[in-house]
């Protein structure tokens, strides 16, 4: 009467999966009554197909002996209930389809558990949950799927000799569809054995068919193929389940402090040949490391950053992008810092580096771009943290590159972001000033965020550095080209543009160089430019700053570089300076003792002398970024840049882990 639907032991998935479940190898079947036999097609033909499935759950629910009349059952439910269409599996869902099947399950699994009947069973439940709308599936957990979390559980309990190993393997699947339910993923993964024996699949052991039909030399060959087949898809499905219960907050200490689990996890991660079994690995990780308390634990367990780093270079775009999550979440953590730079000789700054630069994801780049942030942020000068990180091969470079190349605002923005961390740290006579200075020439094209000018104006806040920026090929071009911005919308790379020429002025040793450029006289001049009504052309009259102090610190600093210009040849010659002079080849002292013997100091005269002794309120506060994103401040009693934060947290602070399996 009924079409057989494979072979159950080694019966194929296609690639197609439905959410929760495994995608199913079969064909676009027509569900209408034909078929079915041809005795019952007249009568069926004139109901509805919710009105055939209320009624054959009624029988089904009946059919209790023999034996045969619950296979022909449970036959016909294997062929009303194979297809594709989400909906009418919602419609079986509501009619109480798994009501029937679990009790039919639980009678199996009672009489019989290694028989035909428990696996067909199971296959037949797995149908329609793997079919489903997460909704509907919530829906029926709801209302049946809690009484039935410890028969499921018990099923899948090792050794699995107990049960049949196509039942085991589709329980596991309907733990998968019920574990992505909300209010499911408390009561699962608390279930006394319930881990344990998810722990057990994810070490994928082969199964145990001996009590199978012993294969002819024929089939030998099918049969372990398929065994190897069950086995993957149970890793899979078991690491898919710890995925989806690590995205409920009571649950991540519990899964991350549970005995061997985080063990397997990194074995999987670093040995599974299937790349979906690693993608949820790293999918695993990344949802722990979002809780709070499990942060620092994880940031210590060298094996599990091993595992991140590998990750990080793994083929699938997805796994990175997951690896390289948890790492810029683990990072947001201050004291984690350290040993995350270190790893390993810099293997984490090294494997972000590279992820930043060159993966085709920009959820990747910018991952990775934030996870440097994090640490660039994070890192001290107590620790000698900060000094590593700087001195890392090319990772100056390679922010910078990012800044000025990079498709992604996003991944621009963190880059920025990382170099204005580096610029409030590593001054003059640091071994990587030079290769920071570089750095931000190479990087101010950008002009989507003000962190390149903030970061020019952090290093010409430090008297050691004026001198080596001004010398630096390219610095005072970088600065008066965006100093020069004319459209009202950079304004906010404008500011601190002109913020750090005014600073840079403060050094009578730089006056001359400066005065003889361009565009840094012409920057100056416009920004000392008052109106009749004694605002200034470019400033926006919602800024709540005082405009005319830093306006007469403007004209304060043209008149020096203007007097240092007029300096008759004799004096010029004394300062022994020009532009192409280097670090090697320079006199810091010697020039700065002429120079300031020789070059007068102006001042303004409503500012006083304390105007260039301190910072401007007007440069107090240049940085404007949107609520939820940390500015660069500059605490004036210590005269020295700090940070602040304004808003919500950041979004490492906040993220959400991902629930997709």
């Amino acid at each position: 009467m009924f079409r057989s639907v494979g072979s159950l032991s080694s019966r194929r998935r296609g690639d197609n999966s439905f959410l929760g479940g495994r995608g199913r190898l079969m064909n676009d079947v027509d569900m209408s009554a034909s078929r079915t036999d041809r005795s019952r097609t007249s009568h069926v033909s004139t109901m509805t197909r919710a009105e055939a499935v209320s009624n054959f759950l009624f029988d089904f629910n009946a059919a209790t002996a023999p034996k045969k009349v619950r296979m022909e059952a449970i036959n016909f439910a294997s062929e009303l209930f194979y297809h594709r269409d989400a909906g009418a599996h919602d419609e079986e869902l509501a009619l109480g389809a798994v009501n029937v099947l679990i009790a039919k399950l639980s009678y199996a699994y009672c009489v019989c558990p290694l028989d035909e009947e428990m696996a067909m069973t199971s296959v037949v439940l797995e149908m329609i949950l793997g079919g489903a709308s997460r909704t509907a599936v919530a829906k029926a957990f709801d209302e049946a799927g809690r009484s039935v979390i410890p028969l499921l559980v018990d099923i899948i309990q090792p050794p699995s000799e107990h049960c049949h190993p196509v039942a085991v393997d589709r329980i596991l699947s309907i733990l998968r569809c019920f574990s992505r339910v909300p209010t499911a993923m408390v009561p699962i993964a608390h279930h006394p054995g319930m881990i344990d024996a998810v722990i057990f699949y994810l070490k994928g052991p082969l199964p145990v068919i001996s009590h199978l039909k012993e294969p002819t030399p024929s089939s030998s060959d099918n049969t372990i193929a398929s065994e190897v087949e069950e086995r993957a898809y149970r890793r899979i499905d078991a690491a898919a389940i710890i995925v989806n219960l690590a995205c409920a907050e009571e649950n991540k200490l519990m899964l991350a402090n549970h005995q061997g689990l985080l063990e397997e996890i990194n074995h999987m991660a670093s040995t599974d040949p299937d790349a979906q079994a690693r993608e949820h690995a790293a999918t695993v990780i990344m949802n722990l490391a979002y809780n709070e308390q499990t942060k620092i634990e994880m940031a210590n367990n060298e094996a599990l950053l091993d595992t991140l780093v590998l990750l990080m270079g793994d083929v699938s775009p997805q796994t990175r992008k997951n690896a390289s999550a948890a790492l810029f979440t683990l990072a947001c953590v201050a004291s984690n810092t350290k040993n995350l730079a270190l790893h390993r000789g810099g293997s984490i700054v090294e494997s972000l580096r590279i992820i930043m630069l060159q993966d085709t994801l920009d959820e990747a780049r910018d991952n990775a771009a934030e996870a440097l942030f994090n640490l660039a942020r994070n890192s001290s000068t107590d620790d000698s943290s900060i000094q590593d990180l700087s001195n890392h091969n090319l990772l100056l470079d390679s922010l910078a590159e990012v800044v000025s190349r990079d498709s992604s605002p996003y991944v621009k923005n963190f880059a920025a972001k990382a170099l204005e961390c580096f610029s409030i740290s590593i001054q003059h006579p640091a071994e990587a000033h030079r290769t920071l200075l570089a750095a931000l020439v190479k990087a101010s094209i950008w002009t989507g965020s003000s962190s390149i000018a903030q970061s020019m104006r952090n290093q010409a806040d430090f008297v050691s550095n004026r001198i080596w920026m001004v010398q630096f090929p390219g610095m005072l071009d970088a600065l008066s080209q965006m100093a020069l911005l004319s459209d009202h919308e950079f304004e906010h790379v404008r500011m601190p543009a002109v913020a750090a020429i005014e600073r840079l002025t403060l050094e009578p040793s730089t006056r001359w160089l400066m005065s003889k450029h361009e565009g840094i006289m012409t920057s100056l001049t416009l920004a000392s430019f008052v109106n009749s009504a004694g605002e200034t052309t470019y400033w926006d009259q919602r800024q709540t700053i005082d405009k005319m102090a830093s306006v007469d610190l403007y004209k304060a600093a043209l008149k020096n570089l203007t007097d240092a210009a007029n300096l008759d040849p004799s004096s010029r010659t004394a300062l022994n300076i020009s532009r192409s002079s280097t670090d090697q080849d320079f006199d810091l002292d010697s020039y700065t003792n002429a120079a300031s013997s020789e070059v007068p100091m102006y001042t303004s005269n409503k500012v006083g002398s304390e105007a260039t002794s301190a910072l401007s309120p007007a440069h107090q506060e240049l940085d404007h970024r949107s609520p939820g994103h940390a500015t660069i401040g500059v605490d004036s009693k210590a005269n020295a840049p700090t940070w602040t934060s304004e808003g919500q947290d950041w979004k490492t602070m906040s993220a959400n882990p991902i629930n997709r399996f």
